[in-house]
């Protein structure tokens, strides 16, 4: 069975159909100090475990990382968490026309079309002191804490693009990493924090993206092949393009092949590493 089945019903623009069946646990409120959505499994098979699912820059102004997670609680078979470590969130329709979703889906837009497109980028900057390090490093600090302060003992953690960096951030801290494993997807280009990593990931990256070139790929497997304290693995998915994994496009039915393939991939390397098998 496919991660989750996708068709041309299924999506709307890039935004996956379906009502989340979790709970969203606002700060505050027993012992939370981060605001979170919460998805369980219906047979949890390890209380003591834990999935913390680090959403895309857009946030919780798209659906999606709530279907994820109930989702990856169902393969997983543990308590899926999705923190809100950037409250305010860019509207996700942001970058749009600057972004593809797809290979060549600007194609057609022209030069003028895409410089046009190009400056919207700009819309980003007001969002950048809640993204940047400093803004989103405190708040997945303490939603940690807060897994931890409730009993959870093993922790892996997926995220994707600005949530992979997050993933990055947690990894550098080397043998106090609170994470057990990680399954990063079209994340940051972070290489300072590479060398610093003691705990297992796997590498989920598009075949086009403008942070992971062949030589930068290059790169990344050069320094975690001169790192053997940090167990490495790789996958590129052929045709697909930063966030794919994370917002399919509906008018791509490659991309949303790929994006089925890859999450179930990381549901499955992250069930090994906690040592069960994913449904």
């Amino acid at each position: 069975m496919s991660f989750m089945p996708l068709g041309p019903c299924c999506l709307q623009g890039n935004t996956l159909k379906g009502e989340p069946r979790g709970e969203m646990q606002m700060a505050g409120t027993d012992g939370v100090h981060v605001d979170r959505y919460v998805a369980r499994p219906a047979t949890n098979v390890d209380p003591k475990a834990a999935c913390i699912l680090y959403y895309d820059v857009f946030g919780f102004n798209i659906v999606n990382p709530k279907l994820l997670a109930d989702r990856y609680a169902d393969k997983l078979g543990i308590d899926v968490y999705v923190p809100d470590y950037i409250p305010g969130a860019p509207p996700a329709d942001t970058l749009n026309s600057a972004v593809e979703m797809y290979p060549g889906e600007h194609a057609k837009q022209g030069i003028i079309g895409n410089i046009l497109g190009k400056l919207t980028l700009f819309k980003i900057i007001p969002y950048l002191p809640r993204i940047l390090d400093r803004g989103t490093g405190p708040l997945v600090d303490k939603n940690i804490a807060d897994l931890q302060a409730q009993g959870y003992e093993r922790l892996v953690a997926l995220g994707y693009c600005r949530g992979g960096s997050m993933i990055t951030y947690l990894l550098e801290k080397g043998d106090q990493s609170p994470l057990a494993a990680g399954a990063i997807f079209h994340p940051g280009w972070e290489p300072k924090r590479w060398p610093l990593f003691t705990k297992p990931t796997f590498w989920l990256l598009p075949e086009h993206d403008m942070n992971y070139t062949p030589t930068s790929v290059k790169q990344l497997e050069e320094a975690f092949a001169a790192n053997p304290n940090a167990p490495f693995k790789l996958k590129i998915y052929s045709d697909t393009v930063h966030g794919f994994a994370a917002r399919p496009s509906e008018k791509h039915a490659h991309t949303q092949e790929m994006f089925n393939e890859a999450n179930d991939d990381a549901a499955a390397y992250l069930a090994q590493q906690l040592g069960f098998q994913s449904a």
